[in-house]
C-alpha cells in the first residue's frame, strides 16, 4: 500500500511539471431576476421599466455588462436600470427584445446572454388647465390661463404642447410649463405670450361672441391627450390709447367717465370690483403687464382697499406696482389718484411711484369744505373738496420727485407732519407721473376741480 501512495504522488507530480499549459478561463453567467413578463391588452407595462439583473464567474469577477435593446448596445456596470422605452409614431404597443450578457475581468462575455421580451403599452398623455384659474365670463384684452401636462411614462415623454383657439389652427407651445396669455386687438388678431414674453400673433378672436383656448399635449408615440378647454368667453379690445382703472366703487367711477368726457378724452374704461371679484384676473402678473402696455396713457383710482391675488390680500398699489413700472419704463404716462391708511406705510408701491414715504401722526388730520389743495407747480388747478375730508395721510416725495400740491390741513389732537398731497415725475424732460394722495371724486365743488385737473393732466401735461 504504502509503494502505490508513492507512485501516485509520482504521477501526479509528473503531470504537473511536464505542462506549461495555463488553466482555460471560463465564461459568466448572466442572470435577470426575471424569465418573461407576460402582458397583454391594457395589462401591459408602461414605456418605463425597472429591470435588475446579476452575474457569476467562478473563475473571476465581474466587469460589467453589455446591453442590447432592439440591436442598440451599451456597457454598464450596474446590476439594474430604468429603462425609457420608445414606440413607434402611430403605435398603440410593441414588445422590446432585451439582452444582458455579464463580461469577466479577463473581458470575456458571456456566450448565452439573458434575453427578455418586455410587452410595452404607450400611456396618452394628460394636459389640465388650472381650474383655479379659469377665466371670468370675460376678458379685458387679456386672457391668461396656466396648465400642467403629466405622462404616466414620464413627463419626459412629452413632445408638444398646442393651443388653439375657437375654430383656429393648433399651435406649437413646447412644454416648459408657463403661463399663457393672450391679448387681442379691435382687428381680432390675437397676441400670445409665454409668461409675458411675446412669441407670435394669429388671427381667430371673436368680438361678438363667446371664445374658447383648447390645450392638447402630444407625446413621443405621437399620442394625443384629451383636448381641455376654458369656460366660453367675451372679448374686449384695446380702442384709444388712454385707459382708466377703478379700484374705487362703480359710482364713484361715473364720476371719473363724465369728468374725462367733459375733457373730450377718449379712453377706455376697466372697473374693478374687490368685493364680487369683477374685473379682477386670476394672475394679475402677466395680465396686467400686457393690459397696460396697450395703452400709452393710464388714470388710476384707488384707496385703502385690498383686492384678492393667489399669494393673498393687498392694496392695488402693490399689486399693480410691478406692471406699473414695465408699464413707465417703455415711455407711458400714468395719473395716480389713492387716499393711504396707516396699514400702508411700506409696500412694493414707494419704489414705483414719486412717493418716499407716508406722513402719519397722532391726532386727526383733515380738510374741511373751505380748505384747499394749493398748486404748488404752474399751471395746475387748485383742489377744493364738497364735503369734509377725513384720514387725511400727505406723503414726501421722493428725491427724483417735485411736490405738486400743499394741503390746507385742520391739525386735530396734536396731528403734526408735513402737508404735501401730491407729487409729480418728470422723464426725458417731461412730466410722466402725477399723483394724488387723496380720492379725486371729493374735489367736485364749487366747478368739479377734480375734472378741471384731469383735463390739465391729459390735454396739457401728458
Amino acid at each position: 500500500m504504502k509503494h502505490l501512495l508513492y507512485f501516485a504522488l509520482a504521477v501526479l507530480v509528473f503531470s504537473c511539471r511536464g505542462t506549461n499549459d495555463p488553466v482555460a478561463n471560463k465564461a459568466p453567467e448572466t442572470l435577470l431576476q426575471v424569465d418573461s413578463i407576460v402582458r397583454s391588452g391594457d395589462l401591459r407595462l408602461g414605456t418605463n421599466v425597472t429591470l435588475h439583473w446579476y452575474g457569476m464567474d467562478v473563475d473571476g469577477f465581474i466587469n460589467g455588462y453589455h446591453i442590447t435593446v432592439d440591436e442598440t448596445s451599451s456597457f454598464t456596470s450596474r446590476t439594474d436600470s430604468t429603462f425609457s422605452f420608445s414606440i413607434e409614431a402611430g403605435q398603440d404597443t410593441t414588445d422590446i427584445l432585451l439582452t444582458v450578457a455579464a463580461e469577466d475581468n479577463e473581458g470575456l462575455i458571456d456566450p448565452s446572454p439573458a434575453t427578455l421580451i418586455v410587452p410595452i403599452k404607450n400611456a396618452a398623455p394628460e394636459v389640465a388647465i388650472d381650474p383655479d384659474g379659469l377665466l371670468s365670463d370675460s376678458a379685458f384684452i387679456v386672457a391668461t390661463v396656466d396648465w400642467r401636462a403629466t405622462d404616466d411614462d414620464g413627463d419626459e415623454t412629452i413632445e408638444s404642447v398646442e393651443f388653439k383657439l375657437n375654430a383656429g389652427n393648433w399651435v406649437e407651445i413646447g412644454t416648459s410649463i408657463s403661463l399663457l396669455s393672450f391679448a387681442t386687438d379691435p382687428q381680432g388678431n390675437v397676441a400670445y405670450y409665454k409668461n409675458a414674453g411675446f412669441i407670435d400673433s394669429i388671427p381667430g378672436a371673436d368680438l361678438q361672441d363667446e371664445n374658447f383656448i383648447f390645450l392638447r399635449a402630444r407625446d413621443r408615440a405621437g399620442v394625443y391627450s384629451e383636448v381641455d378647454t376654458t369656460a366660453g368667453f367675451y372679448w374686449k379690445a384695446a380702442n384709444s390709447a388712454t385707459l382708466i382703472i377703478n379700484g374705487q366703487p362703480e359710482y364713484i367711477g361715473s364720476t371719473y367717465k363724465e369728468w374725462m368726457d367733459s375733457a373730450n378724452v377718449d379712453y377706455d374704461y376697466l372697473q374693478m370690483d374687490a368685493v364680487s371679484g369683477a374685473g379682477i384676473p386670476a394672475y394679475w402678473d402677466p395680465t396686467f403687464e400686457i393690459i397696460m402696455s396697450s395703452y400709452s396713457k393710464i388714470a388710476l383710482f384707488t384707496d385703502a382697499t385690498v383686492f384678492p391675488t393667489k399669494s393673498g390680500d393687498d392694496y392695488l398699489l402693490n399689486i399693480l406696482a410691478l406692471s406699473t413700472q414695465k408699464f413707465l419704463q417703455k415711455g407711458g404716462k400714468l395719473f395716480t389718484a389713492s387716499q393711504f391708511s396707516s396699514n400702508m406705510a411700506g409696500g412694493a408701491f414707494l419704489d414705483i411711484f414719486p412717493v418716499e414715504s407716508l406722513v402719519f401722526s397722532s391726532g386727526q388730520a383733515r380738510l374741511t369744505n373751505d380748505s384747499t389743495l394749493a398748486p404748488m407747480q404752474p399751471g395746475f388747478p387748485s383742489l377744493q373738496p364738497q364735503n369734509i375730508v377725513l384720514g387725511i395721510t400727505p406723503i414726501v416725495p421722493s428725491a427724483d420727485a417735485t411736490a405738486l400740491y400743499d394741503g390746507q390741513i385742520t391739525k386735530i389732537a396734536g396731528w403734526n407732519g408735513a402737508t404735501t398731497m401730491g407729487a409729480t415725475r418728470t422723464q426725458n424732460g417731461s412730466i410722466n407721473q402725477v399723483f394724488v394722495a387723496l380720492p379725486l371724486h371729493v374735489f367736485n365743488r364749487p366747478t368739479n376741480h377734480g375734472g378741471v385737473l384731469l383735463d390739465h393732466v391729459f390735454n396739457a401735461v401728458f
